[in-house]
């Protein structure tokens, strides 16, 4: 995700309770020299939530760039890729 609101994102939310879990998905992100992990507001469908995304702060959106607004629900694949990472 980027830093600048230009439409709304609708994804997934997982409650990770392993720090070391969470520094697995940090490398596989990237985090923290591509992405940086933040804690955001999120509304989901039990009310608004904090949850941690990861951002890219420093890159220019092109002119007329179009939001990637589709997101496979497919876990299986998900969990393989951070499980094989």
């Amino acid at each position: 995700m980027l830093s600048e609101p230009i439409s709304k994102v609708e994804g997934e939310m997982y409650e990770i309770n392993r720090k070391e879990l969470l520094e697995k998905i940090d490398e596989f992100e990237g985090a923290p020299d591509y992405y940086q992990r933040k804690r955001i507001k999120v509304k989901s469908h039990h009310g608004v939530k904090f949850a941690y995304t990861y951002l890219r702060e420093d890159v220019e959106i092109p002119q007329g760039q179009q939001p990637l607004k589709v997101w496979e629900n497919n876990a299986d694949y998900k969990v393989q890729k951070v499980n094989n990472f």
